[in-house]
């Protein structure tokens, strides 16, 4: 295809065309040809004249270094920027990117992007120059990369508040989070008292306090923001003592972040900057609070939890006072009970020589004796398995003996109410590693209770049975039931469904607890249910280790 001359009609039109698209794209630019030794600026379109207000007039047909004479007293690291140009041309085909930042009343991010200009052979016949005002671009990835460090610094921020304790140490680790994560010249902790001033930690410790501890204005100055919200203020809105002490700290502002323990504690987190440029904004005021929010949950749960060990300290303090006092009042009672029981019995085998009237008398003192000397037993039974002397041996025992014991007593017991006791299947019960005396105490106490439950011609039923590698033992009466809201609170100590002095059915309420706390030694568990016939249904159930009878050994 033959090349047109510039003159004719149709590279005029083609010319003027180009020409309109340059000065239409959005970005300064400038071509630049080679005439001997120098390079002349041959076009600048309008973007560039409106970016450096610069007359396109005066350009065209100057030397290159025109331009960048214009333009090197406006940008920061002038003498870098004219040595980079130096080796620029030095390399005809060079294609070069970077970055120019201009000082002055309208400071600009440009992008600087030139390349050469190449004809159809390969030769070099120009080089082309852009330049993309990105202040704007910059700035939003300035704030994105800023967003991305507070979000990661609250995420770390909020992993320690979850493990840390609240201790002076811990609160300089705090410090020196907040003061990495959110770009400060130093965080400082502040306590404030009814008397005063409490812990104070400053990070970092090289940093003077924004503001005096011993000053006048300091405390009222805090403790008249105490109960706001986050608030910032210029050094030149602080009172004198405190706008003295930021002077000679440097600090050009400072934002306060009130923190909550309790109505005799509270605080401050006193977020400190010095550099001029980092302002505060509605949305650091919001993620400050939020921050302080954090953090005064944190100090209330260390507050709670001081609490709560005192009041645990407490507790266990008057709980071994009643375990003592258990004690020791079971085994005075048991002193003077045991001649009275052994006498008894031998009144009773030698009743056939009393007249019927003693024979009653005898016979209601030896149920009584009995009575007393059983609720001694679950006594002391309940003060060893609270104090861990019992409840954690494990021997070899015969489970279906035990069982069968238990049903031989209950019935004994249950003849003196007219009421009877039905015995489930006991053959799936073999030797089992258990601790033999308390499971005997927690039968006979669920048995009593049924019993002592069930009226008068009704029926108590026993069932016991090796399930899923559980040793599982199921009383059941006919008596008025547990309510729904009961059946935790009845396992409590000295607990039964009526009030104490209107109990019908007798009883200290410690025979159900007993049973809890076999469970628990053994980590078994028992609970109520209502039973199908009317009545409830206890099941006291315990993970087991059997025993081969045979060789001994537990599987």
């Amino acid at each position: 295809m033959p090349v047109k001359k510039k003159g004719s009609p149709k590279a005029t039109a083609r010319e003027k065309l180009l020409l309109r698209a340059f000065n239409a794209i959005r970005i300064g630019a400038f071509i630049a040809v080679p005439l001997g030794d120098q390079e002349i600026i041959a076009l600048v379109n309008r973007k560039l004249e409106e970016m450096f207000g610069l007359s396109a007039k005066d350009m065209e047909g100057k030397d290159f270094w025109t331009f960048w004479e214009t333009i090197l007293p406006r940008l920061d690291g002038a003498p870098r920027v004219r040595d980079d140009l130096h080796r620029l041309l030095s390399n005809e085909h060079e294609i070069r990117e970077d970055y120019l930042r201009t000082e002055g009343e309208r400071p600009m991010l440009v992008e600087r992007f030139t390349a050469p200009l190449m004809n159809r052979v390969g030769n070099r016949i120009g080089r082309v120059w852009t330049f993309r005002e990105a202040s704007r671009e910059f700035s939003f990835k300035v704030e994105l990369l800023r967003q991305r460090q507070r979000v990661g610094a609250v995420r770390q921020i909020l992993d320690f508040l979850l493990e840390a304790s609240f201790d002076p140490d811990n609160i300089a680790e705090l410090n020196h989070l907040l003061c990495r994560g959110l770009d400060l010249a130093g965080v400082a902790f502040v306590e404030l008292k009814e008397s005063g001033f409490g812990t104070v930690v400053q990070y970092p410790d090289t940093l003077p306090l924004p503001f005096p501890i011993d000053s006048e204005e300091s405390l009222p100055f805090f403790r008249k923001r105490r109960k706001g919200r986050a608030r910032h203020f210029e050094r030149s809105e602080l009172p004198g003592a405190m706008r003295a002490q930021c002077d000679q700290s440097g600090i050009v502002r400072v934002m306060l972040l009130p923190l909550a323990c309790c109505e005799r504690r509270s605080g401050y987190f006193v977020l400190q900057v010095s550099k001029k440029e980092r302002t505060w904004n509605a949305e650091d005021a919001r993620e400050g609070q939020l921050m302080a929010d954090a953090v005064s949950v944190w100090w209330q749960k260390e507050e709670l939890r001081g609490r709560m060990m005192a009041e645990r300290t407490r507790a266990e303090s008057a709980s071994r006072a009643r375990g003592d006092f258990m004690a020791l009042i079971s085994h005075e009672l048991r002193t003077p009970l045991n001649p009275l029981v052994g006498f008894t019995q031998l009144l009773e085998e030698k009743a056939d020589e009393l007249s019927s009237d003693n024979r009653d008398m005898v016979s209601r003192i030896a149920e009584g004796a009995r009575r007393l000397q059983n609720l001694v037993e679950d006594l002391l039974t309940l003060t060893r398995l609270d104090s861990r002397l019992e409840g954690w041996r494990r021997y070899h025992c015969d489970a279906k003996g035990i069982v069968e014991e238990g049903a031989r007593w209950a019935g004994k017991l249950s003849a003196q109410r007219n009421v009877s006791v039905a015995l489930g299947d006991f053959s799936s019960l073999c030797v089992v590693e258990v601790d033999g005396a308390a499971l005997r105490r927690a039968l006979r106490a669920l048995l009593s209770n049924a019993v002592r439950f069930t009226p008068e011609g009704g029926t108590v039923h026993l069932q016991s049975a090796i399930r899923d590698g559980q040793l599982q033992i199921r009383v059941a009466d006919q008596g008025p039931g547990v309510p729904d809201d009961q059946k935790k609170r009845i396992f409590e100590p000295f607990v039964q469904g009526e009030p104490v002095l209107t109990r019908r059915f007798g009883g200290a309420g410690i025979g159900l607890t007993l049973v809890r706390k076999v469970a628990e030694s053994h980590d078994g568990l028992v609970w109520v249910e209502d039973s199908p016939s009317g009545g409830a249904e206890f099941v006291l159930e315990l993970p087991l280790a059997f025993v081969d009878p045979d060789s001994g050994d537990v599987q």
